[in-house]
């Protein structure tokens, strides 16, 4: 295991709660070519964190990946959704642009 990830999951055992280190571990598994992995972790937080802005981007990049684009679209449409409502319009643009990117694709 890679020492960054040990150390991740290190600390969200003295803090299980805390969604920035469960996304950072989904990133640092998508970072290592852990992509099954990063998938299913970024599910999780969007199911345990579903109001955590910055869980749709990665996680709709990551569905691309795993050659999932109908799924990485839903999954867009729900971050802009959310970053809306939580004022996000930078997170909101930002997945709109790669919302429009994979619809070209398909």
């Amino acid at each position: 295991m890679a020492p960054t990830l040990e150390q991740l999951q290190a600390f969200l055992k003295t803090r299980p709660d805390d969604p920035f280190l469960k996304y950072a571990i989904a990133i640092e598994l998508k970072n290592l070519g852990q992509t099954q992995q990063a998938e299913a972790a970024f599910a999780a937080l969007a199911t345990e964190h579903p109001q955590y802005v910055p869980t749709y981007y990665h996680w709709g990049q990551t569905l691309e990946l795993l050659g999932r684009p109908e799924d990485g679209v839903a999954t867009y449409e729900r971050g802009i959704g959310i970053a809306r409502q939580a004022g996000d319009s930078h997170a909101a643009e930002e997945m709109q642009r790669a919302l429009m990117l994979l619809k070209d694709l398909l």
